[in-house]
C-alpha cells in the first residue's frame, strides 16, 4: 500500500540529520512464493520477465546461469542509485536456493560460483560508473568454506549456496561484508579469524544473532554477545553488526544498555575507503568561532564535483584537539557551516573541525584557539572512551593522515 510519501527518500533525510548512513537493501535472488508474486499484478516480474524466473518448491528464484538476471539486478540498483542519495547498496540472498529447494540450474559447481560472481560484478559495475562512492556490500553465510582444523558443518559460502565473498573482496567488486555469523564458540571464533585474514584491507563486520537472547528465540546470555564484540574489536576486523535492531531497541537482557555504556559510548566515522581510486583529502575549513554555543566556519572552495563535503566535530579539555582519539569526536557528517554543542558538550574546552568526503578522506583539522572564558570552568567533562558507535576504533583507523598537500578533490 502506497503509504502517501517516499520511504526511502524519507529515511535517508533522517539517517543524515543524524549522521548516519543508509544502505538500500536489496534482495537478490528470492521473489516469494506464488501468493505474493500474484499479489503484485502485473508489476511482478514473474510476468514482466518469465524466463529469468524458477519455481522450486512453490517459491519463485530469480535464475543465476541467465545473463539476464545479472543485467536486471543491476538495473534496479541503477535506479535506487540515480534517484536516491543512498550511502551504499547491500545484496541480501545473493547465492542459490538451498539443497531443500532442490533448484534445479545448468552448470558445475565452480560455474555457479561464477554466475552469482557475474552478477556481484555487474552491479559493481553499474552502480560505481554512476556514484563510485556509493559502498556495496553483501551479508554471505557466516563461514565461508571449512578450516582446516574445523568444519563449516555442511553450511558455508563455497560449497552449499556457491558465493565467492572474499574473492569479491580481493577483486574490489566489494567494498564491505556483513557476514551471517549466528553462531556461538568453535562456530565463531575460528570463522572471524579467517574472515579477518582474507579481508584484503577491507572492513568485515560480523552479523551477530542478537536475536538468541530472546527466549522464544534461543538461549544465549547476553555475557555470549559481549565476548564476540570484545573479540571483534581485538581483532581489528571492522565493526560489528546485530540482527536484528528490534532485539536490540528492545533491550533484550539489557543489550542496548551494555552497548551505550560499554562499547558505544561515542560516535565514529566509517572506514576509509583506501582500495577506491580517490584518496586524497580534501581542503580544511577555515575561520572557525564560536558563539553562543555555536561553532561556525567557512566551508573549502567549492568544487564542480559531485560529491558533496561533510565536516566532523571534536572537543577536548586539551589543546591542541587531537583528532585521533576516538573519544574526542562529538558529531560526524554535519552538513552545512555551523553546530550547536549541546549537552556534556558543552563542557569542553577546545573544539576542532575536519572536512570528510563521501570515500572517508578526512581533511587537516581547523582548532579553535583558547575560549575557556566563553565556557563553563567547572566539572568539565574528561572524556575517557575511545570507542565509537559501529564498534570501530577511531584512534585505530584503517589509514594515516595525510595532512599536506591537501588543496581540492581528486576524482578518477
Amino acid at each position: 500500500m502506497n503509504p502517501g510519501y517516499d520511504p526511502l527518500a524519507f529515511a535517508i533525510d533522517e539517517c543524515h540529520k543524524r549522521g548516519m548512513e543508509l544502505h538500500a537493501w536489496l534482495v537478490a535472488i528470492p521473489l516469494g512464493d506464488t501468493n505474493r508474486q500474484r499479489a503484485l499484478g502485473s508489476s511482478s516480474i514473474i510476468r514482466k520477465r518469465p524466463q529469468l524466473c524458477r519455481l522450486a518448491k512453490g517459491e519463485y528464484f530469480m535464475i543465476p546461469s541467465s545473463p539476464g538476471t545479472a543485467d536486471y539486478i543491476a538495473s534496479i540498483c541503477k535506479e535506487i542509485v540515480t534517484k536516491y542519495d543512498v550511502d551504499g547498496i547491500s545484496l541480501d540472498y545473493i547465492r542459490y536456493p538451498e539443497k531443500i529447494y532442490n533448484f534445479r540450474d545448468s552448470g558445475t559447481n565452480s560455474e555457479k560460483r561464477a554466475f552469482i560472481t557475474r552478477i556481484v560484478k555487474a552491479v559493481h559495475d553499474t552502480v560505481k560508473k554512476i556514484k563510485p562512492w556509493v559502498k556495496l556490500s553483501s551479508s554471505p553465510i557466516g563461514k565461508y568454506n571449512n578450516l582446516s582444523r574445523y568444519s563449516a558443518g555442511g553450511w558455508d559460502c563455497f560449497n552449499a549456496v556457491y558465493q565467492e565473498p572474499q574473492e569479491w573482496l580481493r577483486l574490489n567488486l566489494q567494498d564491505m561484508l556483513f557476514p551471517m555469523m549466528y553462531f556461538q564458540g568453535d562456530n565463531f571464533y575460528p570463522f572471524l579469524f579467517d574472515w579477518k585474514e582474507n579481508s584484503y584491507n577491507h572492513p568485515v563486520a560480523p552479523g551477530l544473532g542478537i536475536y538468541f537472547l530472546d527466549r522464544r528465540e534461543g538461549n544465549w546470555h547476553i555475557n555470549d554477545i559481549r565476548a564476540q564484540i570484545h573479540t571483534s574489536r581485538k581483532s581489528g576486523i571492522g565493526g560489528v553488526a546485530m540482527f536484528r535492531s528490534d532485539f536490540l531497541t528492545r533491550n533484550n537482557q539489557g543489550l542496548y544498555d551494555c552497548c551505550q555504556q560499554e562499547f558505544f559510548s561515542s560516535p565514529a566515522l566509517t572506514p576509509r575507503m583506501i582500495w577506491a581510486d580517490d584518496t586524497i583529502c580534501p581542503a580544511s575549513p577555515s575561520s572557525l568561532t564560536l558563539n553562543d554555543n555555536v561553532l561556525t566556519w567557512d566551508e573549502p572552495m567549492a568544487s564542480d564535483e559531485p560529491t558533496y563535503i561533510y565536516y566532523n566535530v571534536y572537543g577536548d579539555n586539551i589543546y591542541p584537539v587531537d583528532t585521533n582519539k576516538g573519544a574526542n569526536l562529538v558529531r560526524v557528517r554535519v552538513t552545512g557551516n555551523t553546530y550547536t554543542i549541546q549537552g556534556k558538550n558543552e563542557f569542553r574546552k577546545y573544539y576542532a573541525i575536519t572536512s570528510c568526503d563521501r570515500y572517508g578522506n578526512e581533511s587537516a583539522p581547523i582548532q579553535l584557539q583558547d575560549i575557556s572564558n566563553l565556557l563553563p570552568s567547572t566539572n568539565a567533562w574528561n572524556p575517557t572512551s575511545r570507542i565509537g558507535v559501529n564498534g570501530t576504533r577511531v584512534d585505530d583507523r584503517m589509514h594515516s593522515r595525510k595532512h599536506s598537500k591537501r588543496s581540492k578533490h581528486r576524482r578518477t
